[in-house]
């Protein structure tokens, strides 16, 4: 008797509005769009529905807050983090690569919010809005060091390119060679520009 009230205690935890956005971003990158429904966040976390719907409206109410968790958190919050590091230009830059390559940002759901944006209009319009934040701050960084626009730009997607393109690409590698690669092929994206007494070794 003893036991059943103790698993009945386990499915009434109080879980936060923050609980559930975590937990929509994880579904959202192991099983996609379609896997977020009510019953089955509740199911995933042993509690019932009571749980959801104090804190959301609905599935879509949930769905608006799983994006803009994703758009504070991926992006605005890392930028946030960058700029409250300080440093030059260029350490700036090295700690948004280094922020963006440790393991904190979940690839997987951004993966999954893209695709869901190739079905849903407002989707796609949030996710452009996304980039073209992250490649802005991107751009100014170089235009900081007096590059011309056009430079700024491309030096910038490839900065951008290869940022997604670790974290989709899978390949056997180590741990420190892989750092190494990654942090090589940044740097590549500085040839020419005179940052030897900027740099900060990895």
């Amino acid at each position: 008797m003893g036991a059943i009230k103790k698993n009945k205690l386990v499915k009434r935890r109080k879980l936060t509005k923050q609980d559930w956005l975590k937990e929509g971003m994880r579904a959202l990158g192991e099983k996609g769009i379609e896997s977020i429904r009510v019953e089955n966040l509740c199911e995933r976390q042993n509690v019932t529905r009571g749980s959801f719907y104090w804190h959301f409206q609905d599935r879509e109410d949930f769905l608006n807050g799983v994006l803009s968790h994703w758009m504070e958190h991926e992006t605005y919050g890392i930028i946030h983090r960058v700029e409250k590091l300080g440093g030059n230009t260029y350490q700036k830059m090295e700690n948004l690569f280094a922020e963006a390559n440790s393991g904190k940002v979940d690839f997987s759901a951004e993966l999954a919010i893209r695709l869901w944006a190739r079905s849903d209009k407002e989707v796609a319009r949030l996710v452009e809005k996304v980039d073209e934040d992250r490649f802005i701050y991107l751009v100014d960084r170089f235009l900081e060091m007096e590059l011309s626009k056009s430079a700024a730009v491309q030096r910038s997607f490839s900065i951008y390119s290869l940022i997604f393109g670790e974290a989709m690409i899978r390949r056997r590698e180590g741990p420190a060679n892989r750092q190494k690669r990654q942090w090589a092929c940044f740097r590549q994206a500085f040839d020419g520009i005179d940052i030897a007494h900027l740099i900060e070794e990895f």
